[in-house]
């Protein structure tokens, strides 16, 4: 099959991008991993203040209670979500891997333990509601993303590593999606204050 000048398929490979996009040559980028970080923040970012606004704008009507209970159990679930579950997760999530790896080899490894820690986090949370399919995909690209960037740095730097580097991108996504709940709900408290 011949092709024109204009369509050669070396001129067309060679215009995908390669990555990592960000600080190509950076030693701390080896993988992409500011690539790779860059994106679930951005993700977290868009999908957090996709869920404030739109339950804000289906539920207008709505107001919170406080109690001294429901605080508790916030604080709790903040606190835990953001020192231990990145944590927990992610060392299940690499035991789910292995033992996949050990019965399937590689075959759907990337597929099968995303979606299975995807499932786990399609639960109705009453303290902070989500589309469950936006939920589902958000939470099966983070978790594909954590698994990848595990499995590209556990030969070069030691899985030890590996497991923090890939837990701290998951704290780093929790935690952006908490500080842009909390600043949409400022800036939502704040603009309810001042139209009163």
């Amino acid at each position: 099959m011949q092709f024109s000048s204009w369509l050669d398929m070396r001129r067309i490979s060679a215009m995908c991008p390669k990555f990592p996009i960000l600080w190509p040559n950076s030693h701390i980028n080896r993988h992409g991993f500011l690539d790779a970080t860059l994106f679930v923040v951005l993700m977290q970012i868009l999908v957090t203040l996709g869920v404030c606004f739109f339950y804000d704008t289906l539920n207008p009507d709505q107001v919170y209670v406080s109690t001294e209970e429901k605080e508790q159990y916030a604080q709790l679930f903040l606190i835990t979500s953001l020192l231990v579950a990145p944590w927990l997760e992610n060392i299940l999530m690499l035991l789910i891997a292995e033992i996949h790896e050990l019965n399937f080899q590689r075959k759907g490894l990337f597929i099968v333990t995303p979606l299975i820690f995807a499932l786990l986090h399609v639960i109705p949370s009453t303290l902070f509601p989500a589309n469950m399919s936006m939920r589902f995909v958000t939470s099966y690209i983070g978790f594909y993303i954590f698994l990848k960037q595990y499995d590209l740095h556990k030969l070069e730097i030691g899985r030890p590593k590996a497991l923090m580097l890939s837990s701290f991108i998951h704290f780093i996504s929790n935690l952006t999606g908490y500080t842009t709940a909390f600043i949409y709900l400022l800036l939502f408290d704040a603009e309810s204050i001042f139209s009163a």
